[in-house]
């Protein structure tokens, strides 16, 4: 049975657990075949290999992002090694650190195995909660997008896409070594792990999300995973009043305002947690460019489906182009700076940014009679069939960021 080491996450030049080489090596010296199975490209792993000098024991790597394009843990991911090994399921062993990337591998018919480092525990007592907990729910929580795995999944590949805009804009504003860091619906926990390579040891890096099975789980990955300190907090921002250990140096929000029930009121509490000398940084989607060259004939669907369900749950699916708006109606006047991120890029390079998103919003928008099943699989099917031809292109929303420094007290 060969056991199947997942990828590492995070940054290319992360240093593996000291435990790692000697551990593979010994796997290997027994007649194990080794190989990994990524959610980020060949190149991202590959360096990330390369600087932990465990490359060499791997006789085969695999990236979800060139070969099906289903990120984990759709069952496709899986049975697309299955099937280029010529391997039954049941003999493949995913080793993962990530709770839900071994479920998906059992889901296809693997054997699993978690990987858990001294003091940390699955479970509501420890730092990661599964998806079995009874006593989670996100029952009229007003998210339209929802909370499933498929879900979850499109939120890293979203963050996995923005990833580098993201980083940019965080050393922009200042992000340094010795910061107290907040990411205000941290969700899955990407932007914590950039943070965490920008302040180092010295800094600290909180996670709000009224999500906590996700929370939980990000802080369990980022724990075991990434140098450096890291605290997650369970409360739904618009009603919480303060977060333990602000005010912070920086306090950073990624598509938020798109669902808060009062933008510019959610804008003013940020600031208010942002320390003076600190910077508030804020980025949402503008979604005008949002479209598909040749236009699909089923197109209509995907808009109608996106804005009805947008419009339905009273979400703002303009607010980037607001936010210089918002911060002068929150009492923060201009923005010190703005920015604006595009891409215009072959449909098949950003497929899941179309699918993704249409397979969260398709449930609600059928209970709400916005469309159709016959609608939705006519779309889907159109979008595959586009995605296959090397002449459509795709441009994502525009990444519309604006920060705020808010001035230092004399004398501090």
């Amino acid at each position: 049975m060969p056991p199947a080491p997942n990828s590492p996450a995070g940054s290319a030049t992360m240093p593996p657990h000291p435990e790692v080489p000697a551990a593979l090596r010994r796997l290997r010296d027994h007649g194990f075949r080794l190989f990994t199975l990524t959610d980020n490209t060949l190149e991202i792993s590959g360096r990330q290999l390369d600087a932990a000098g465990v490359m060499h024991l791997f006789a085969r790597r695999f990236s979800v992002d060139e070969t099906v394009r289903r990120h984990k843990p759709a069952p496709e991911a899986y049975q697309s090694v299955a099937a280029a090994l010529e391997i039954d399921p049941g003999g493949i062993c995913l080793i993962a650190s990530h709770v839900w990337d071994t479920h998906g591998a059992v889901a296809a018919g693997w054997q699993s195995a978690l990987i858990l480092h001294a003091g940390k525990r699955p479970g509501l007592g420890g730092t990661v909660t599964t998806s079995e907990n009874p006593a989670y729910s996100h029952d009229d929580d007003g998210y339209v997008l929802g909370h499933t795995s498929g879900e979850y999944q499109r939120q890293r590949w979203q963050a996995r896409l923005w990833e580098d805009v993201t980083a940019r804009l965080l050393e922009q504003v200042g992000a340094r070594a010795g910061l107290r860091c907040l990411d205000v619906g941290c969700g899955s926990g990407e932007v914590m792990r950039l943070m965490a390579g920008l302040v180092a040891a010295t800094g600290q890096v909180t996670g709000i999300d009224r999500d906590d099975r996700l929370g939980q789980e990000a802080l369990h990955v980022l724990r075991d995973t990434v140098p450096g300190r890291f605290a997650f907090v369970h409360a739904d921002v618009e009603t919480a009043d303060a977060v333990p250990g602000g005010p912070f140096d920086l306090v950073f929000a990624r598509f938020l305002l798109v669902f808060a029930r009062d933008p510019a009121a959610l804008v003013r509490k940020l600031y208010a947690w942002t320390r003076p000398g600190g910077v508030l940084l804020m980025q949402e989607y503008d979604p005008r460019t949002f479209d598909i060259e040749p236009r699909l004939d089923t197109w209509d669907e995907f808009e109608r489906v996106l804005y009805g369900s947008f419009r339905r749950a009273g979400a703002h699916p303009h607010v980037g182009r607001q936010l210089p708006h918002l911060f002068a109606a929150a009492g923060l006047g201009s923005p010190d700076g703005t920015d604006v991120a595009g891409l215009l890029t072959p449909l098949h390079d950003i497929l899941p940014l179309y699918e993704a998103a249409y397979h969260s919003l398709r449930p609600a928008a059928l209970r709400s009679g916005l469309t159709t099943e016959a609608a939705g699989e006519a779309f889907l099917a159109e979008l595959a069939e586009a995605a296959d031809r090397p002449d459509t292109t795709a441009m994502a929303p525009l990444v519309i960021s604006a920060w705020k420094h808010k001035p230092s007290i004399p004398g501090t």
